[in-house]
């Protein structure tokens, strides 16, 4: 349990990337036509310039708090649009476990 948890209260939509062809098709569950799963967190519009994976840079247009893992790839979905997940943080609590997660949309 977060530290932070009573900061994490609104339903977020996700839908969690499982796979992406060698075509780059990707699949999602649950799947694009069926209803988003829901997970716990504060979603804020908050621009930033950030490094990815591939080492180019890009802009982030949100973040979003969860102490629900999250990885890059996902789609987070808010009441206009998908966000795919850019970047992921963990950070860590007072013991030394993970206390949340930050993804960058």
């Amino acid at each position: 349990m977060s530290a932070f948890s009573y900061l994490m209260t609104d339903a977020i939509s996700i839908r969690r990337l499982t796979a992406t062809s060698t075509t780059g098709l990707q699949t999602y569950v649950p799947a694009r036509s069926a209803t988003a799963a829901t997970i716990h967190g504060r979603l804020e519009m908050q621009r930033k310039i950030i490094v990815n994976k591939a080492g180019k840079e890009t802009v982030s247009e949100a973040v979003l708090y969860t102490p629900d893992a999250v990885n890059e790839g996902d789609l987070i979905i808010d009441s206009t649009r998908e966000w795919p997940v850019l970047q992921v943080k963990f950070r860590r609590g007072l013991f030394g476990a993970t206390d949340h997660y930050e993804a960058r949309l």
